[in-house]
């Protein structure tokens, strides 16, 4: 009868020891769980890499007139011819703007609006000096190397309007650059 007792007694132990062992690996799976997605929240609001484009929901509302307005400047047989500058270490973009014959376009007022691909939330938007040779440079605008968008809004002194958007491909060490589309 003794031997019974310590015997139940030493299953009720071992029983218990074995509860605490498996709920506790439970719990502990589960804090894993919660601490991983309280690092992912943490990630996914704090990294400005992940971020979606400023007013995106207006310019997804107004994307018919984009369109056209691209489409009509496209009729109009300019062309934008975009490239990087390096200047004293820092980059900088030059752009020329022609018309369907090669001469230059008077550009009486313009914007470009800059990001780079990896932050996309953080938009830079230069207004342009009028130039009656059609040209522009910006001085320190590409701070780093990588895919940059560029849209561009141009007006010359009738206020046809022109616009272009593309993607510009920065390489600061060898000091050149590659338009991706036009």
């Amino acid at each position: 009868m003794k031997n019974e007792k310590v015997s139940r007694e030493s299953n009720r132990i071992a029983n218990h020891k074995a509860a605490l062992r498996w709920g506790g690996f439970v719990v502990a799976l589960l804090t894993v769980q919660v601490l991983v997605g309280v690092y992912a929240i943490y990630l996914a609001s704090g990294d400005p890499s992940v971020a979606a484009l400023p007013n995106y929901y207006e310019n997804a509302l107004n994307w018919d007139e984009k369109v056209k307005a691209e489409a009509f400047s496209r009729e109009l047989g300019w062309t934008l011819v975009l490239g990087a500058i390096e200047d004293g270490g820092t980059v900088g973009l030059q752009g020329k703007l022609t018309d369907k014959d090669g001469s230059p376009v008077s550009i009486a007022s313009g914007t470009i609006e800059l990001y780079h691909h990896a932050r996309a939330s953080e938009i830079d938007q230069i207004r342009l000096k009028p130039s009656s040779e059609g040209t522009f440079g910006i001085v320190g605008c590409l701070p780093t190397d990588g895919l940059w968008q560029v849209n561009g809004k141009f007006t010359n002194g009738d206020g046809t309007e022109f616009v272009d958007s593309r993607v510009l491909m920065v390489h600061s060490s060898n000091q050149r650059s590659t338009p991706q589309g036009g």
